[in-house]
């Protein structure tokens, strides 16, 4: 299992992956207040709320971050393939901003290391 950070504005939240439209055989759940699990065959993506991230952030990378108030999910995922298709059913992926535990960087960027 891989993990990524995404950062974006205060509307920013597990709920942000219940709410996309998905092909029949992708699945979300609800799991907790605190996890979303979205599904397909054997592969899997968890989502889950990160509270006071920001504080292990550098200077640097906090002046990478351009919202107010950023909120940031976890996503831990069994394939880079299906993290693909799910980061690109977001309608503000081009707006949000990506760590893969060693840089920030946007969709575009994300997308040529995953």
């Amino acid at each position: 299992m891989q993990r990524i950070l995404i950062i974006g504005d205060k509307n920013l939240d597990i709920n942000t992956f219940v709410g996309l439209k998905y092909e029949d055989e992708i699945k979300s759940y609800m799991v907790s207040d605190m996890e979303v699990q979205i599904r397909k065959n054997d592969e899997i993506i968890k989502v889950e709320p990160v509270n006071n991230m920001l504080n292990e952030f550098s200077d640097d990378e906090k002046q990478k971050i351009p919202f107010e108030s950023p909120k940031i999910v976890i996503l831990t995922y069994s394939s880079d393939e299906f993290l693909r298709e799910v980061l690109d059913k977001l309608d503000t992926k081009d707006e949000l901003l990506f760590d893969d535990f060693s840089n920030i960087m946007s969709y575009k960027d994300i997308l040529e290391k995953i």
